[in-house]
């Protein structure tokens, strides 16, 4: 491979590093930040946040990556330049001053949702969600769009994605489900969901919990499990992949499938390819497919009658009182109770 090649690839993995040891500071933040420790944080995070930006916007990149779109690549080569050259053209449209903005602005309302969501007081949350909307538009108008200026977002997280695309979507997903919820809200067959709604001790949840991780294949030496107001993943490495649950002492499902879900995500992020570390190629595709494969460990397994016989024995070994007299058919009917709420 050639000399220019190579050192675009010490350009692209030295931003890689870069954006990994931002997310080990946001996930710091939502795990164990001292409360105070919150203002200096935001500084923090916008201050990386520039030098990223500038090392993906500097001159001597945009060089490197038509010196070597001119010549002869492997198909691996090839992806790396295209996909870093669409995060660099989007990079260079944004100001510099707007993007550390966004970073502070970030860190200060997560603090401030947390701490609204905690004492239900919204309007404390408000003027941040109106800070990060405001700011958000402008970057929109910076990177431009065609059609709805969340065109400009969506991208980021779906590249090439279109709202005009996924409306027609939305739309038909729409009729279907609300045909099946008012089925099943009209049904005289209603499940009972009491049988997760007793009193399971935290430590006893989180020691099944990470059982029932080790067992998908999560690696507890490549990653940790921790918890957080919200549960999230955070991929810094294929070898370091930090996920977050959220336990109710009065409700077993939320922390089982919170960290169900989250470990979908993380074993997509160990899977991804060692050799490849910090390289374009060797992250995830897209947003939507990496929630598929939350959502296929959390519903289509976890919610299954298998799971259910399989993990009942277990479940009543730790909680011979609250699960000790129930059978396996109850468990899946009670994992499947479906009620519309606030959330979904």
């Amino acid at each position: 491979m050639s000399d220019g090649y190579e050192s675009f690839l010490t350009r692209a993995r030295e931003v890689h590093h870069l954006a990994a040891a931002a997310g080990l500071l946001a996930w710091d933040q939502e795990t164990y930040l001292p409360p105070r420790g919150v203002g200096a944080r935001a500084k923090h995070k916008a201050a990386l946040a520039a030098v990223i930006h500038d090392k993906m916007c500097a001159a001597e990149l945009g060089d490197l990556i038509d010196e070597i779109a001119a010549g002869e690549l492997t198909p691996e080569a090839r992806a790396n330049l295209r996909e870093l050259k669409r995060e660099r053209d989007r990079a260079v449209k944004i100001p510099r001053t707007l993007v550390t903005e966004l970073a502070e602005a970030s860190s200060l309302a997560q603090q401030a949702w947390v701490e609204a969501r905690r004492n239900d007081d919204w309007p404390r949350f408000t003027p941040h969600l109106a800070r990060l909307i405001e700011l958000k538009r402008q970057e929109a108008h910076a990177v431009g769009f065609t059609g709805e200026p969340y065109n400009a977002l969506l991208d980021e997280y779906e590249p090439g994605g279109r709202i005009e695309d996924l409306l027609p979507l939305f739309a038909e997903l729409e009729k279907v489900l609300v045909q099946l919820i008012g089925k099943i809200t009209a049904s005289s067959r209603q499940p009972d969901a009491g049988l997760l709604r007793q009193r399971f001790p935290v430590p006893d949840q989180d020691a099944f919990g990470r059982e029932l991780l080790q067992d998908i294949g999560f690696d507890f030496d490549a990653g940790r499990l921790d918890v957080s107001a919200h549960p999230f993943t955070e991929g810094l490495s294929c070898r370091d992949v930090r996920i977050t649950t959220r336990y109710e002492e009065n409700n077993l499902g939320t922390g089982l499938f919170a960290s169900l879900h989250e470990g979908g995500h993380a074993l997509y992020e160990q899977g991804l390819p060692p050799e490849l570390e910090g390289t374009p190629v060797a992250v995830a595709v897209s947003v939507g497919i990496h929630e598929s494969q939350s959502r296929l460990w959390e519903n289509c397994v976890g919610r299954s009658r298998e799971f259910c016989r399989y993990y009942l024995p277990r479940l009543q070994e730790i909680f011979p009182v609250q699960l000790g007299s129930a059978t396996a058919e109850q468990l899946y009917q009670a994992v499947n109770v479906v009620t519309p709420s606030l959330i979904r």
